[in-house]
Order: C-alpha cells, then structure tokens, then sequence
C-alpha cells in the first residue's frame, strides 16, 4: 500500500466532531466513489472499494486507498481513480457552493443526498473547513478542495434545491423501462448475483429478482447473447436513503439492441 495514491479526507474542525455525522460521512464518500469510478466512468472493477490506510490526529485526517482484496496489480493499474474521483468531488462542491463554473455531469438524486451527508460535519461546525485531495507515491500532498462552512452549507442549500428539481420518483412500479444486465448467475432458480441497470432511474448496478421463474427464463435463457440486448420491461424499485437496491421484473415486452 506505499506506494499507492491515495485519497486524503481532511476535516478541520473546531468543535468535536460527531461520531455518527462522520460515520455517515464516510459511509458516503465510499458510495460516491464506487457511483462515480464503477458505474459511472467504469474505470475500476466492480470489486474495489476505498479502504482506511491511516487515521491521522491534529485534525481528523482520513488517508484511503483502493484495494481488492488479493489483487494489488489491479489496484496499481487504476490508481488514477482516486485523483479522478478527488476533482469530481471539487467540481461538485465548488458547483453548489457558488465558486466554480463546471456542473458534474449524470449526477443522480441518491449521489446529492449523499453529497450533502458527506459535508455534514463541517456544514455543523462554524469556522471549520474540509480538505479533500490525494497524496502521491512520492509522499506529495495536493489539494483539490478546500471547503469552510459557510461554503459547506451554501452547497447544501444548492443540492437540496437541485434535489428538488428531480421530480421523478424512484421508488415504486415503473412501466417500460429499459434495462440491460450488469451479471448474472446462470442459474434460472437463483434469487441472488444477478445485477442489473435501468438508466431512467439510476446508473446503479442494482440487485435484480424476478416475480416468477418464467420471466428469468425468458430474458435469459430464451435470448441469444442477452448481455447485448436492452430489455423492455415493469419493474418495482425498493430504496434505501433515495438509492435503488432492489428491482424486482415485474413483466417483459420485448428487447431492444444497445449500441455499440
């Protein structure tokens, strides 16, 4: 791990900070990072995840890094999405906040409401300040955002707007959707490993069952080469804080051919 990138989470606070506003902190930053580098980008397997390398005292400084568990090469050959993911989260918080002058494109409603627990601890804490960037090979530190509270809270204010613009609601049955597959088990009894991505309500790999064997058996079994085919379908979505987990086929209409 020494000689990774790695992303350095900065928070200068003033006040105690508290545990379970940084916790979530954390939780989040993790979720905008697979978001971000898997589904939106595809720059990382779907299997990496941030890690803690080291907690550092002064102020509460987070050093993380991405791993597969057993696969250092891999970790090396897409350490360029910490430095990826760090301008993301600047272009972002600079955006809202009213100082930068490029929005983040295919942000989804789930990536703002985590955007705003992210900055919880700071928002909450008067004169303080949150630093993210990276932190080179060579032991070199550079700053992507340097975030105060007061610019904290004005980039919630502006993602609770830009929340409420999104007025389509995930949750719930949605009718002819397109959808194509992210994995699945080559089992037609299975109810666990299959994934699969509706783009009008997230960009989420998402866990997918089916309301009857029948249904798997068709999308899956009766297609040819059907990780090349969009299926028109109704689904029902289950959510956790605003993010997709669940898709349930509820009916398939026919395929469509996804571009090369």
């Amino acid at each position: 791990m020494d000689q990774m990138t790695s992303l350095v989470i900065e928070y200068k606070n003033r006040a105690p900070l508290e545990l379970m506003d940084l916790a979530q902190s954390m939780i989040c930053i993790g979720a905008q990072y697979k978001e971000v580098c898997i589904n939106h980008e595809k720059i990382i397997p779907d299997d990496m995840r941030l890690y803690v390398k080291e907690v550092r005292s002064g102020s509460t400084i987070m050093e993380l890094v991405p791993w597969v568990a057993g696969a250092f090469p891999v970790v090396i050959e897409h350490a360029d999405s910490v430095l990826k993911f760090s301008e993301y989260l600047a272009r972002l918080y600079k955006w809202y906040s009213g100082t930068g002058n490029e929005k983040p494109q295919n942000v989804t409603r789930s990536m703002l409401i985590d955007a705003v627990k992210i900055i919880e601890p700071i928002a909450k804490d008067n004169a303080s300040q949150l630093n993210i960037g990276t932190i080179q090979y060579n032991g070199d530190t550079h700053y992507h955002l340097h975030l105060s509270s007061l610019e904290a809270k004005a980039a919630q204010n502006g993602i609770y707007r830009e929340i409420q613009d999104i007025d389509i609601p995930t949750v719930g049955v949605h009718k002819k959707v397109v959808m194509y597959w992210a994995q699945a088990r080559n089992d037609a009894k299975s109810q666990s490993g299959d994934k699969a991505r509706i783009e009008s309500i997230s960009n989420l790999a998402v866990k997918a069952i089916f309301s009857n064997d029948e249904t798997k058996i068709r999308m899956l079994y009766e297609e040819a080469h059907p990780f090349e085919k969009g299926y028109i379908v109704d689904v029902a979505c289950e959510t956790v804080n605003g993010r997709p987990v669940l898709y349930k086929i509820i009916n398939f209409y026919d395929t469509v051919e996804l571009s090369a």
